[in-house]
C-alpha cells in the first residue's frame, strides 16, 4: 500500500526542487562563462604564438623574397598554414602531420586566423581550431560532472537544512492536532448530555418552545464548530461514491429548518436538472452544509435564500450586507462582521475551498445590491 505524502513533506520536496532549478542555473551560467573564458584565453595564446612567427617570416621575405625557400625555411608548427600576397602572386604552405605542402586556399574553413601587412606583402596565418577541441571536450565533461556532483549536493544539504527547518514548524501542527482532537472529543460527552435531556424537556413539555429552539440551535452550532475542527486537522482516506447533491441539499434544509424559522427566511429552491459528483458524501455534506449555514447566519431577519441546482453546477445566493473582500473571506480565521456579533469563528468557507479543491470544483464568489452568491461547478 502506498504511503500518503503529508503537506510538510510535499512543502519539502518543493523547496528542494526549487533550490535544485536554482542551483542549476546559477552553475550553468557559471560553467558556460568558464567555459568561453577558457576558450577565448587558449584562442589568444594561439594567436600570439602564430604572432611570434610573423618575424622570422618577413626576415626570409627580405632575404629571399616572395619564393618558396622563403616559406619552407619558417619553422612552421604542425597544423598551421601560412599564406603570403603581393601584387604579382601569392604562397601558401601547410604543416600537415609534420610535412610542409603548398595550400590552394586563402583562408580555410575551421582555423584560427591572424593577418599582417608587411612592405608590399599581407601574411595570413591560421591554426586548425581542432587542436584545442580535444581540450576543450575535456573541460566541457570536467564542468559536467562538477554541475552534477554540486546539484546533488546542494539537495543533499537542502534535504538536511529544510527538514531542520520545517521540523518544529511539523511539531507545532502535530501538538495542535492533538489538542484539535482532544477537545472534539470532549466537547462530544456534554453534547450528548444536553440532546439527551433537550429530548427529555420536550416530551414533558416543561420548557417554552422558544428556549428549547435556542438551546437546539446552539447545540448544532456546536456540532458544525466540532466538524469544522476535525476537518481542519485530520488527514483521512476519503471514500469516494456518485453524490446526488439534490438529495443532500434537501436533507440539509430539512436540517436547519429551525434557524431558517428565527430569523423567518424564506427559501427558494429550483431544482432544473439533477446534479451528482463523484466525492466523498460526508466531505460533500460539509461543503453544502457550510455553504446554507452561512447563508443564514449573515442573511437579514426576514430574508430570502434562492438555492439553483442544473445538471453541472449548485448555486446559493442570500440577502445580505455585501462581501467587503471576496479574496478574504476563503482565510481560515478571517471574519467580516468585526464585531463578533455573528456565530462561527471563520473557518467554515477555508474549508469549502479546501475541498473543492480537492474534488477539482470550480467555487466562484459574486456581489450585487441585493445578494451574496456561492457557486460551485463540475
Amino acid at each position: 500500500m502506498i504511503k500518503k505524502i503529508d503537506d510538510f513533506t510535499k512543502l519539502k520536496i518543493k523547496l528542494i526542487t526549487f533550490l535544485i532549478f536554482l542551483v542549476f542555473i546559477i552553475v550553468s551560467i557559471l560553467s558556460y562563462s568558464i567555459y568561453l573564458s577558457y576558450r577565448e584565453q587558449r584562442i589568444t595564446e594561439i594567436k600570439n604564438r602564430l604572432k611570434e612567427q610573423i618575424p622570422e617570416i618577413t626576415g626570409l621575405l627580405d632575404i629571399y623574397g616572395l619564393q618558396i625557400k622563403s616559406l619552407f625555411l619558417t619553422n612552421i608548427p604542425e597544423g598551421t598554414f601560412i599564406c603570403v600576397h603581393s601584387r604579382e602572386k601569392k604562397l601558401c604552405v601547410y604543416n600537415k602531420d609534420g610535412m610542409v605542402t603548398f595550400y590552394k586556399k586563402n583562408q580555410p574553413e575551421g582555423y584560427i586566423l591572424i593577418s599582417t601587412q608587411y612592405k608590399d606583402y599581407k601574411i595570413d596565418l591560421g591554426v586548425e581550431e581542432n587542436t584545442i577541441e580535444n581540450e576543450l571536450k575535456k573541460l566541457k565533461l570536467s564542468i559536467i560532472l562538477s554541475d552534477i556532483m554540486v546539484i546533488i549536493l546542494s539537495g543533499f544539504l537542502g534535504y538536511l537544512v529544510f527538514g531542520r527547518l520545517l521540523k518544529p514548524i511539523k511539531e507545532s501542527e502535530d501538538k495542535l492536532k492533538q489538542i484539535l482532537q482532544i477537545v472534539s472529543h470532549d466537547i462530544r460527552t456534554p453534547i450528548s448530555v444536553i440532546n439527551t435531556n433537550l429530548y427529555l424537556i420536550k416530551k414533558k413539555g416543561e420548557c417554552k418552545s422558544k428556549n428549547l429552539d435556542n438551546i437546539e440551535k446552539n447545540v448544532e452550532y456546536i456540532k458544525t464548530l466540532i466538524k469544522n475542527l476535525n476537518y481542519i486537522s485530520a488527514k483521512k482516506q476519503t471514500v469516494k461514491e456518485e453524490v446526488d447533491i439534490n438529495t443532500l441539499v434537501k436533507e440539509l434544509l430539512e436540517k436547519f429548518e429551525t434557524s431558517i424559522k428565527l430569523k423567518n427566511i424564506t427559501i427558494d429552491l429550483t431544482e432544473n436538472s439533477n446534479l451528482k459528483v463523484f466525492a466523498n458524501k460526508d466531505d460533500m455534506k460539509v461543503v453544502l452544509s457550510n455553504l446554507i449555514d452561512n447563508a443564514i447566519k449573515y442573511n437579514y431577519q426576514n430574508g430570502e435564500i434562492h438555492i439553483e441546482i442544473n445538471e453541472n453546477c449548485f448555486i446559493i445566493k442570500n440577502t445580505g450586507n455585501p462581501i467587503k473582500d471576496k479574496k478574504k473571506i476563503f482565510d481560515i480565521y478571517y471574519r467580516e462582521d468585526e464585531s463578533g456579533t455573528t456565530e462561527g469563528m471563520g473557518i467554515g468557507l477555508a474549508i469549502v475551498k479546501k475541498l473543492c479543491q480537492a474534488y477539482n470544483l470550480r467555487l466562484n464568489v459574486e456581489t450585487t445590491n441585493e445578494f451574496n452568491t456561492f457557486s460551485i461547478c463540475k
